[in-house]
């Protein structure tokens, strides 16, 4: 019988495309917060036996790369959410816009002659199934801060997110949230003078 796994990757990266480690996520499915083991190559394995190794925090390398593995897919979706928690202790870095986002991985199953299984006329159950696609899908907050493929790989390879960290809101994309919090903090900055206008307005009529 088989059972399939699947990975995807996340590189951490600041406006200018260079990679950053130590920014730290958390991944849920649903309301759950998953927890992981590091396997040999570093990256992290789910880990469904709740171990005292396993940890819910995931930690981006010394190339800005997080590769999590055995995450699950159905022919509906399976939606992951990952969160960055805590944004690189270096660089000055704003922790109030860690992205967040979600990948919804799809998977597609045939049982036809490509089958080896089937083939050898031991496929009779639905887990011999053969997988014949696996798709990514992704969405994110508003701070559009993430980037991602949506293509759809023929094994289960995994794929790559972008998620980037910026140092102030003027390197925030100018459009959804990200754009409202830049002219929300510009707004705020008008009606501030035009209250200081005001109050010298009354005190000069004052004095007249």
């Amino acid at each position: 019988m088989n059972v399939y796994t699947h990975q995807f990757t996340l590189n951490k990266i600041n406006s200018d495309g260079t990679a950053l480690p130590g920014a730290t996520f958390q991944v849920s499915a649903g309301s759950t917060t998953l927890k992981f083991t590091k396997d040999a190559n570093g990256a992290y394995a789910v880990n469904h036996d709740d171990d005292s190794n396993a940890t819910s925090d995931l930690v981006t390398d010394d190339n800005g790369k997080i590769v999590v593995k055995g995450v699950k897919a159905s022919a509906k979706g399976v939606t992951y959410t990952i969160k960055e928690t805590k944004v690189p202790t270096t660089g000055g870095y704003l922790q109030s816009v860690a992205p967040t986002y979600t990948v919804t991985l799809k998977d597609k199953f045939k049982n036809n002659d490509i089958n080896p299984a089937r083939a050898s006329a031991t496929a009779n159950q639905a887990g011999d199934d053969w997988l014949i696609g696996l798709q990514y899908g992704y969405t994110q907050d508003g701070y559009k801060l993430v980037t991602a493929s949506t293509d759809t790989t023929d094994a289960p390879t995994g794929d790559i997110a972008y998620v980037k960290n910026v140092k102030s809101i003027t390197q925030l994309p100018k459009t959804g949230a990200a754009g409202i919090a830049m002219f929300t903090v510009i707004g705020v900055v008008v009606v501030a003078v035009a209250a200081l206008f005001a109050v010298r307005a009354r005190k000069a009529a004052q004095r007249v």
